[in-house]
């Protein structure tokens, strides 16, 4: 988690994916034993993708199942899905 954090942007697909597992299947207990041990702003993010989604009454992205191009960018080197 903490790799993920320190070594990628806030728009990053690897946090997004991080983010909505959490939240599809959270452990309320689990976050309160490693408070000290996972980046705040991971807890951030988990607060607002929570509030997002209540706000919304959407569920979250289904990581089983997610749309196309959710967890990946593309560049130079990995085309627009559909341009293969």
């Amino acid at each position: 988690m903490h790799l993920v954090y320190e070594c990628t942007s806030e728009t990053s697909t690897i946090r997004k994916l991080l983010i909505d597992l959490h939240v599809q299947n959270m452990n309320p207990w689990w976050l309160q034993a490693l408070y000290d041990d996972l980046p705040k702003r991971f807890y951030a993010d988990i607060a607002i993708a929570c509030a997002e989604r209540d706000w919304r009454k959407t569920k979250p992205t289904d990581c089983k199942k997610p749309t196309r191009c959710v967890y990946h960018e593309h560049d130079d080197e990995l085309p627009a899905c559909g341009d293969e």
